[in-house]
């Protein structure tokens, strides 16, 4: 069966062609093909007029919009409508579109495609790129309220402290992460800037859910320096050990040398010398007198520091 008899056949079943055309069309392949496209054309034809209505409705249901200044729904119908047109023209539509949405780069990378298309226009788009670049410049943040003197952080990026004088300049249509921190308290807040915005945040701090951590470094950072205050009060009951000791070895030092002169006292009196018997003996007992304060001093001071000691360490 030849590629015309199947073609017949299929007409037939579908009905577009009746059995008398058919016999009069005979193996010929001319008349099959021609209607085929008798038929295709207008479906085809039809379905494109179809999307071309849509897109026109579109169309002029979003310039309403614009007009309005219902931005967003203009700017979904723009995008539709050149979805199903495929008119370059309306990338115009839908950069001032983004423009007024605050959307200045994508408005900017819309523009460009547009002026590819239409470089005649590059006096008008130009200026219409100038004008968003000019807003992505004119983009700011104004920070109020808080506590004197609480640090401000943009994105981890220390930018100053409360309270914060004029505008800050910040990157649009990025999110940032607006933190300000204070002792014991903080501020946190994440938003996103449009183009040519100037978004005012006001600070209210509340306790940080970190204060326990703050309170628990506090606490290390006393007891690191509890130990060096113990070494400053335990440097008393030291100092006194170390005078009792000295006295202690002072007196001892003395004693035998008080012994010592009361053995010459016994051996001058055995050699029939009383002057130089008196003599050792005074000379001991001057030395008596200050071994017994030395020892005493000594007992004193080595029993006032062990006291302060334990007091100390109780």
């Amino acid at each position: 069966m030849s590629l015309c008899d199947l073609l017949r056949n299929a007409l037939l079943r579908v009905g577009f062609v009746s059995p008398a055309a058919a016999l009069y069309w005979g193996r010929s392949t001319l008349p099959v093909l021609l209607t085929l496209l008798f038929l295709a054309v207008p479906k085809v034809c039809q379905g494109r007029s179809s999307e071309e209505e849509i897109a026109r409705n579109l169309y002029r249901a979003a310039k309403g919009y614009y007009r309005t200044g219902n931005y967003a729904e203009a700017l979904a119908g723009f995008q539709k409508a050149y979805k199903l047109s495929g008119r370059h023209v309306l990338l115009y539509n839908v950069a001032l579109c983004q423009g007024r949405l605050g959307r200045a780069k994508k408005a900017i990378k819309t523009f460009l495609r547009y002026l590819k298309r239409f470089p005649r226009e590059q006096r008008e788009v130009m200026g219409q790129i100038a004008k968003q670049r000019a807003r992505i410049r004119s983009t700011f943040l104004v920070v109020t309220g808080g506590v004197l003197g609480a640090k401000i952080f943009v994105n981890t990026r220390p930018v100053g402290t409360l309270p914060l004088k004029g505008r800050l300049p910040v990157p649009c249509e990025t999110p940032l992460n607006l933190l300000v921190v204070s002792k014991g308290m903080r501020f946190e807040k994440r938003l996103t800037v449009m183009a040519g915005e100037t978004a005012v945040v006001s600070v209210t701090m509340i306790k940080s859910h970190k204060e326990k951590r703050v309170r628990l470094i506090l606490l290390q950072k006393k007891a690191t320096h509890a130990p060096k205050k113990r070494k400053r009060r335990a440097l008393l009951p030291k100092v006194l050990w170390g005078v009792g000791v000295t006295l202690l070895v002072g007196g001892s030092a003395t004693g035998f040398y008080a012994l010592n002169r009361v053995a010459k006292a016994k051996e001058a009196n055995d050699d029939g010398l009383p002057h130089r018997q008196g003599a050792f003996e005074d000379k001991a007992r001057q030395f008596g007198y200050i071994t017994d304060g030395a020892l005493a001093l000594s007992v004193g001071a080595l029993a006032l520091g062990t006291l302060l000691y334990y007091l100390e360490d109780n």
